[in-house]
């Protein structure tokens, strides 16, 4: 299920991905890049908001589907998410203290 299906050509060739793996790295946002504005309380404002929308968003358009919605802080906001699938582990750790240089938020839909 990519849903940013514009930007599945940049996948890489082969099996170094999975399903999960694969959908996080195409279905992202950098919240930067789609604003005239770059203050950055003002871009990790609207992160927050298009990440809860997106959540939203996936709970209605896919019942019963679980997704992880991940919102990740560092130099620049970014957005992904993917299926949450049972033969596959998530795309991102549960130890979120490990992310050691940026911020990171998962909404958990379904």
């Amino acid at each position: 299920m990519c849903v940013l299906a514009s930007a599945a050509d940049s996948l890489p060739d082969g099996d170094l991905l999975d399903q999960t793996g694969r959908e996080a790295l195409v279905n992202h946002v950098h919240i930067e890049d789609e604003l005239a504005q770059t203050d950055s309380s003002f871009v990790a404002g609207q992160a927050m908001r298009y990440t809860r929308g997106l959540a939203e968003n996936l709970a209605s358009a896919f019942p019963g589907d679980g997704f992880d919605v991940v919102l990740a802080i560092g130099d620049s906001p970014v957005v992904r998410f993917y299926r949450l699938r049972v033969n596959e582990p998530p795309w991102i750790t549960t130890d979120l203290e490990a992310y050691k240089h940026e911020a990171v938020l998962v909404l958990t839909v379904g």
